[in-house]
C-alpha cells in the first residue's frame, strides 16, 4: 500500500512472487505456500503450524506462464524485514517445492521469478535422512533448495524491479490462516484489461518484453544461454559460486561437508567450497601405524622380536625374542688350562665365542704331584707341589747309608782300609795307598817260585810282600 510523507505518495513496500511449474498432466495443480518473517531457515521438513500460510489453487501454467502472490510486511516490523517463503506445487502425486529468501527494500516494488523444475522431483541416492530421497531433498539437507535449473543453490536472491503480472496483495500478517484454512482463492487465468504481460518466450535475452522491460540485461556469460528470456546454465554446465560451471568440474555442492577416513584410521571432514570442489580438511584422530604393517626390533642377546598393527591402527604387542645367541658382545670368559693357568676367549658381535687364547699363568707342577731327589749319604727326600701349581719345600733327607759315596776308613787291617761304595755301605778292606798287601795278623801271604813249595807274606810294618820266599811250616826260614 502507498504511504503518504510530507506530502508526497511513497510506492508501497511490497514482494510480488511468479511461480512457473513443469508438473505432469492436465489438471489443477495445488500451489501451497508457507512464509516466515525473520532470518531463520527450515529445515528439511516443517510443520505446517510453525509458520503462517496460505494456499491458493490455480490452473495449470505451462512453463513462462506464471502464477504469483504478493507479500508486504507486516504491520508494526520494518520496512527492510527478511521474509523466507517455501512454494510447494503439487498434481498427480509429484510435488515440487523451491525456498527463496530475501529482503524488502523500503517503498519498493520487487519481483522473484521462481521456476519449479520437473527434475528437483527426481529420485536421488545422497540423501543422509531423507526418505524418499529426491534432488530437492538432498538440496534441503545441505541448507540449500532446488533452483531453477534443477540443480542445488542457495535460497537467498535479491528481488528485481522488472516488472512481472501483478497480483492481489495477500497481506503478511497474523490474520492468514495455515495451510488447511478456507481461505481460498481461484485464479481464472484472467489478466485485468489494463494489465500487461510480460513475454519473453522466443525473444532473446537484452530484448523488450512487450511491457517496457526487458528479457534480461546484456548478453549471457560464458557457460549461460538464454531460456525464457533470462540467462541460465547451458547444456552441460551448473551454477556454482555464481557463476556456471561445466559439469566435469563439479563434484559437490558448495557448503555441504563429508566425512572421509583418513592416515591411521583417523577422519576428516572435508567441505565444498564456493568453486563447487571438495577442499580436504585436517586429518585427526588417527593411530600410530596402518593395519597390517609389522615393526622389528633387537632384543636379547643378537636376536628379534615383531608386533604388529592392528586394526585400530595401534600397535599390538611385542613377541618373544627369537634367534638368539649363546653370550651377549663383547663379554669375555675365561676357563683353567695346563698347570693352574688360565685361558680367555671373547663373545663376537654376533653374539658367538671366539677361540680360545693361549694358555698362560701357568705352574711348573700339578696340584698333588711330588718330586724326590738324592740327599745326604744315598738318601732321598720330596716334595709336594700345591694348589697354586709350585712346589713346596723338600722334606727331612731319609734311608741314608752308613758313609758317604768315596769315603774311607781304617781299623780293619794294619795295612788296609775300607772304602764307602756309591751304595753308601763300607765295602771289603783293601791295602791302603801306597801298600801291596794286607797284613791279616801275619796270615796272609802268596805263593813264590824260589822254591818248590814257597810262599811270601805281607810285612807288617811295609805292608810289601817279602823277598823271601820260605816254605810253608818253616817260614821265615828260607829254602
Amino acid at each position: 500500500m502507498a504511504s503518504a510523507v510530507g506530502g508526497c505518495v511513497l510506492p508501497a513496500t511490497l514482494v510480488e512472487v511468479l511461480v512457473e511449474t513443469e508438473l505432469p498432466g492436465t489438471g489443477p495443480i495445488d500451489l501451497r505456500v508457507w512464509v516466515r518473517e525473520g532470518d531463520r531457515t527450515f529445515g528439511a521438513t516443517m510443520p505446517p503450524r510453525a509458520t503462517q500460510t496460505f494456499s491458493m489453487v490455480t490452473r495449470r501454467s505451462r512453463l513462462g506462464d506464471a502464477s504469483s502472490f504478493v507479500l508486504i510486511p507486516r504491520e508494526g516490523s520494518a520496512r527492510d524485514s527478511i521474509v523466507t517463503a517455501r512454494v510447494e506445487a503439487e498434481a498427480e502425486g509429484v510435488v515440487l517445492r523451491r525456498e527463496v529468501r530475501f529482503r524488502f527494500t523500503p517503498n519498493t516494488h520487487g519481483f522473484v521469478r521462481l521456476v519449479l523444475r520437473g527434475s528437483c522431483a527426481l529420485p536421488d541416492t545422497r540423501c543422509r535422512t531423507i526418505e524418499p530421497c529426491t534432488r530437492q531433498a538432498v538440496c534441503e539437507e545441505n541448507g540449500q533448495t532446488c533452483g531453477d535449473n534443477g540443480v542445488c543453490v542457495t535460497p537467498q536472491v535479491i528481488p528485481t524491479t522488472s516488472r512481472g503480472r501483478p497480483a492481489n496483495p495477500i497481506p503478511f500478517d497474523a490474520t492468514m490462516s495455515d495451510a488447511s484454512g478456507p481461505d481460498v482463492a481461484e485464479d481464472s487465468g484472467v489478466a485485468p484489461a489494463d494489465a500487461c504481460v510480460p513475454n519473453c518466450m522466443g525473444r532473446r535475452c537484452g530484448e523488450p518484453n512487450g511491457c517496457g522491460g526487458i528479457c534480461e540485461s546484456g548478453p549471457c556469460a560464458g557457460g549461460e544461454a538464454c531460456n525464457l528470456g533470462r540467462c541460465e546454465c547451458a547444456p552441460g554446465f551448473t551454477s556454482c559460486g555464481g557463476m556456471c560451471r561445466p559439469d566435469a568440474d563439479i563434484e559437490c555442492t558448495s557448503g555441504m561437508t563429508r566425512s572421509m577416513s583418513c592416515g591411521t584410521c583417523g577422519t576428516r571432514m572435508d567441505r565444498c567450497g564456493a568453486d563447487c570442489r571438495w577442499a580436504n580438511g585436517m586429518c585427526s584422530g588417527g593411530g600410530s601405524c596402518m593395519p597390517g604393517e609389522t615393526q622389528r626390533e633387537a632384543c636379547g642377546r643378537c636376536g628379534n622380536r615383531t608386533r604388529s598393527c592392528g586394526m585400530d591402527c595401534n600397535w599390538g604387542a611385542w613377541g618373544g625374542c627369537s634367534g638368539e645367541g649363546v653370550c651377549t658382545a663383547g663379554m669375555t670368559e675365561s676357563m683353567g688350562c695346563g698347570n693352574c693357568g688360565t685361558q680367555t676367549r671373547m663373545c663376537q658381535a654376533d653374539c658367538r665365542w671366539g677361540t680360545f687364547s693361549a694358555c698362560g699363568g701357568a705352574g711348573p707342577c700339578t696340584p698333588g704331584q711330588t718330586s724326590s731327589q738324592a740327599c745326604g749319604n744315598c738318601g732321598t727326600q720330596s716334595r709336594s707341589c700345591s694348589a697354586s701349581c709350585q712346589w713346596g719345600a723338600f722334606g727331612t733327607c731319609n734311608g741314608q747309608g752308613a758313609c758317604a759315596p768315596g769315603a774311607t776308613r781304617t781299623g780293619c787291617d794294619m795295612c788296609g782300609v775300607e772304602r764307602c761304595s756309591t751304595s753308601c755301605t763300607w765295602g771289603a778292606c783293601t791295602p791302603r795307598a801306597g801298600a801291596q798287601c794286607l797284613h791279616q795278623s801275619g796270615t796272609n801271604f802268596r805263593s813264590c817260585t824260589a822254591c818248590r813249595s814257597g810262599i811270601q807274606f805281607c810285612l807288617p810294618t811295609s805292608c810289601v810282600w817279602s823277598t823271601a820266599c820260605c816254605t810253608s811250616g818253616s817260614c821265615p826260614r828260607c829254602l
